[in-house]
C-alpha cells in the first residue's frame, strides 16, 4: 500500500549524501570538474548498459523504436514515456547534481539559485504560477525531499560538535520521531487506500519521516551499529544495480514463475512474492559485482585520475 515510500526517502537520502560528501566542496571552483566527473560516472555508465540491454529486446520485439532510444540518452530532459519506467528518478537526481554544482561554484550564486529554487517551488504549487521556460519537473513537489534532505545534512554537521551523550540522545530520539513519523503516514495510506504519490501530506510525511532516520546518524551508536551490519553494505552497494534491473526483470520473472507457482491461496502468494524478491535481488546483485563495480572502477582509474 506504501512502497511508494521508497522513493521518498531515496530523494532525501540523495540530498542528505550529497551535502555531506561534498559540503567541502562548496567554494571551491576548482573542484567543479571533479564533482560533475563523480556525478557521471555514479548514474550514467551503468545507466546506459542497463538501457542498451532493455532496449535491444525491446527493438528486436519491435516495441519501441530506435527514437525511443535517444530519447532516453541524457536524462536531463525527461523523454516522452521512459524505456526503463522506473529512470524518471534519475531525472529529478541530475537536474539535482547541476543545482548543488553552482554552490561549487561560487556559494552566494548556488544559495541564490537554491533560494530561486525554492520559490519556484512555491509559486507553482502553492499558487498556480506556470514557469514556462523551466522544463515541467523543476518545481515538482518532490525536489522538496532533496531540500529536506540537504537542510538535515547541514544540521548534523552542526550538531556533531556537541559533546557525544548529547549526539547520542539527538540521534535516538530523531530515530523514534523517525519511526514514529513514518508510521503515522503509512497508517493515513492505508487507512484511506491512498496510492497516490504525489500529494503534499505524504510527500512531507515521508520525507520529514526520512530527514528524521538520517538525523539519527549523530548518535555514535546507531552509526556503528549499521556500519558493522556487513550485509547491508553489501546489499547497498548493489542497491543501484538492483533498482535499475527490478522492473524490467520482474516483468520478465514474474510469467515464468506462475508457470511454476500458481496463485491460489495466501501460503501461494507468499512463495510467489518471496521467489520474486530473492531472483530479483540476486539479478541485480550479480550486475553490480559482474558489470558495474569493474566499470566504476576502471572509470574511476582512468577519468577521475586525470585532472582538468
Amino acid at each position: 500500500m506504501f512502497g511508494f515510500s521508497g522513493v521518498h526517502l531515496f530523494f532525501v537520502l540523495s540530498g542528505f549524501i550529497i551535502f555531506m560528501v561534498h559540503f567541502k566542496d562548496i567554494d571551491k571552483p576548482r573542484r567543479y570538474f571533479r564533482y560533475l566527473k563523480k556525478r557521471f560516472i555514479r548514474i550514467y555508465p551503468i545507466y546506459w548498459i542497463t538501457l542498451a540491454m532493455i532496449s535491444s529486446w525491446l527493438l528486436v520485439n519491435h516495441l519501441i523504436t530506435i527514437e525511443n532510444v535517444y530519447q532516453n540518452i541524457a536524462l536531463l530532459m525527461p523523454p516522452p514515456s521512459f524505456i526503463n519506467p522506473v529512470c524518471w528518478t534519475l531525472s529529478f537526481e541530475v537536474f539535482f547534481y547541476i543545482i548543488f554544482s553552482f554552490l561549487i561554484l561560487n556559494r552566494i550564486l548556488g544559495t541564490i539559485i537554491l533560494l530561486c529554487w525554492m520559490v519556484g517551488v512555491i509559486l507553482t504549487n502553492f499558487f498556480g504560477v506556470e514557469i514556462y521556460f523551466i522544463i515541467h519537473y523543476a518545481f515538482h513537489k518532490y525536489t522538496v525531499l532533496f531540500m529536506i534532505g540537504g537542510a538535515v545534512s547541514y544540521i548534523a554537521m552542526y550538531l556533531k560538535k556537541l559533546a557525544p551523550y548529547m549526539r547520542n540522545k539527538l540521534g535516538y530520539s530523531s530515530f523514534i520521531c523517525g519511526i514514529i513519523i513514518f508510521s503515522l503516514t503509512a497508517f493515513y495510506c492505508s487507512l484511506y487506500k491512498i496510492i497516490n504519490w504525489d500529494l503534499w501530506i505524504i510527500t512531507l510525511g515521508f520525507g520529514l519521516a526520512g530527514g528524521m532516520l538520517m538525523l539519527s546518524s549523530l548518535s555514535d551508536n546507531i552509526e556503528r551499529f549499521f556500519g558493522s551490519q556487513k550485509s547491508l553494505a553489501y546489499f547497498g552497494n548493489a542497491s543501484y544495480s538492483i533498482y535499475l534491473l527490478h522492473y524490467p526483470f520482474l516483468t520478465v520473472v514474474i510469467p515464468f514463475l506462475k508457470i511454476y507457482f500458481p496463485i491460489n491461496g495466501q501460503i501461494s502468494i507468499t512463495i510467489f512474492f518471496l521467489s520474486a524478491s530473492v531472483l530479483t535481488v540476486l539479478a541485480g546483485w550479480l550486475l553490480y559485482w559482474n558489470v558495474e563495480r569493474p566499470v566504476l572502477k576502471l572509470m574511476r582509474n582512468h577519468i577521475l585520475a586525470k585532472r582538468i
